[in-house]
């Protein structure tokens, strides 16, 4: 029978003389149940290695730890801005929707008065907010024909800047109507003023006649209008009758005329009566007309008389001379140094307020130089 032989452990199978090897667990911390060398044998256990990469490792760990509080802090500001930019936004998306309100409310104004909206102030509309979501009020521009708001910076900028704004469109007829307003502006002894608003009207408007009658008992008006030819619509709307007696009532009635030759005729009359006065001022100029070359010096005889009243002032050419009786005449020069044609007035008033007029026409040419002279 043979012999055994003794058997020998992994560790004994080192050379003789050789350290023994043996792992131990590492110490608690980063590097838990990692396991350490220590060499037997030589008396010494080799941490420095160990330690060395734990210590490295460890200060990776706080620069990553700094580099997400980092990150964390970059988001947090990303985040502010952002929901102060959706929040901005959605106010501006609510202030635009007031100013659509409001729009179709200066709109359904402008229907119902069949004219152009006038105020700086948004209409009383149902529906309508007085204030922008940034606390401001709501305001017009009828010139421009705008409503705006003064935007976040609470500026009124006129529209401008970061203003938010929104257009309407001015008020246009679509049938034609008689123009609104027919009345009488002022007046004196022996004429007045009428005046009325302009017609829009979407197929153009080309002119106004103004027809006359001077008794009730007229059943119809003229058929020709008190003026030679319609009052263009682009001169202002409004006409002088002049010549009329004191006293007198006159019935008058007014016509829009399309440029599509359409007419419509206001509804009603305006009657007006002047008032009776046993002072009457007239005024008489001459010459009355007048043509001469620039540089020309000419002299006007101006007579003033004023029945049952004195004479207070003489205005001509934006003089004015004191008067103090029934019946003045007064010799004014006055020089003409542009060529052009020129329209002046005489104006006489008495104590009373009446007024008298009267008109000169003075046409200025240029000189003209003859061969041989010398100017």
């Amino acid at each position: 029978m043979g012999c055994k032989t003794p058997s020998r452990s992994l560790s004994d199978s080192r050379p003789k003389g050789s350290p023994v090897r043996r792992l131990e667990s590492a110490p608690d911390g980063p590097w838990a149940g990692r396991r350490a060398v220590h060499m037997e044998g030589t008396g010494r256990i080799d941490r420095v290695a160990s330690m060395a990469l734990w210590t490295s490792r460890l200060a990776f760990s706080l620069v990553e730890i700094c580099m997400a509080i980092g990150i964390l802090i970059v988001l947090s500001l990303l985040t502010v801005v952002v929901f102060d930019d959706l929040v901005g936004t959605s106010k501006e998306r609510a202030a635009r929707q007031d100013l659509d309100v409001i729009r179709k409310g200066v709109l359904l104004w402008q229907v119902e008065r069949r004219s152009d909206y006038p105020h700086e102030q948004i209409p009383p509309h149902e529906g309508v907010i007085a204030k922008d979501p940034w606390g401001h009020p709501y305001r017009v521009r009828p010139r421009s024909r705008i409503i705006y708001s003064a935007g976040p910076n609470g500026t009124d900028e006129q529209g401008a800047g970061d203003d938010l704004s929104t257009a309407y469109e001015s008020y246009i007829e679509d049938e034609l109507r008689p123009p609104p307003s027919f009345r009488v502006v002022e007046h004196g002894p022996d004429w007045l003023r009428l005046g009325w608003d302009p017609v829009r009207y979407r197929k153009g408007v080309a002119g106004y006649n103004v027809y006359r009658r001077e008794s009730v008992g007229q059943t119809t008006y003229a058929t020709i209008p008190i003026h030679p030819s319609p009052i263009p619509s682009t001169q202002a709307p409004q006409l002088d009758d002049t010549g009329l007696m004191p006293g007198t009532v006159y019935y008058y009635s007014l016509e829009v005329l399309g440029t599509n030759g359409e007419r419509a005729r206001y509804p009603g009359q305006l009657g007006y009566q002047l008032p009776a006065s046993t002072t009457v001022v007239q005024v008489s100029v001459t010459p009355s007309t007048l043509v001469l070359t620039a540089g020309s010096t000419s002299t006007f005889a101006v007579t003033a008389r004023s029945a049952g009243g004195v004479l207070k002032t003489l205005e001509f050419d934006g003089v004015v001379h004191p008067l103090s009786s029934s019946s003045h005449t007064l010799s004014i020069s006055k020089r003409f140094v542009t060529a052009g044609l020129f329209d002046l007035e005489v104006v006489a008033t008495d104590e009373s307020g009446q007024t008298g007029k009267a008109k000169v026409r003075v046409e200025v040419q240029d000189q003209i130089k003859v061969p041989g002279t010398r100017f």
